[in-house]
């Protein structure tokens, strides 16, 4: 019987690691779980549901920005969007939508610093949201 939740992974787990974690006993067909050796990285959430008897369907996404905030999760610059930006302390729709379009334009963050580059990102702002990200 499967065990959902949020689950503290050790590093380098694998789609396959959480599905014999969550689904102890229940091999899906083919050793699936063997074939599944993408690595999971923190907010990943891995969503495993029974499409019928036999047949499991599985879908990967990241947690909200606000979601991961709460539990401690570091963001990552490239897989936030304008929402997540939005959510952060001092960060407006207006200053999210620039972000975006600055990442869109020019290619991803190599680090908060960059983000001093972007129309409506002071020094102070970046200070600010700095906590929420693993620099």
């Amino acid at each position: 019987m499967p065990k959902p939740g949020i689950y503290r992974l050790p590093d380098g787990a694998t789609v396959g690691t959480v599905i014999n974690m969550t689904m102890p006993g229940q091999a899906l067909q083919g050793g699936i779980e063997a074939q599944l050796p993408v690595v999971l990285r923190p907010g990943m959430v891995l969503d495993v549901t029974r499409t019928d008897r036999k047949n499991y369907a599985l879908t990967v996404s990241y947690m909200k920005a606000k979601e991961r905030m709460i539990l401690g999760i570091p963001l990552d610059l490239q897989l936030m969007n304008e929402e997540d930006w939005d959510a952060l302390p001092g960060i407006g729709a207006k200053t999210a939508k620039a972000i975006i379009f600055y990442r869109q334009k020019y290619g991803d963050f190599q680090s908060i610093q960059d983000l001093e580059r972007v129309k409506g990102m002071s020094g102070g702002k970046i200070m600010k949201i700095r906590q929420f990200f693993s620099d």
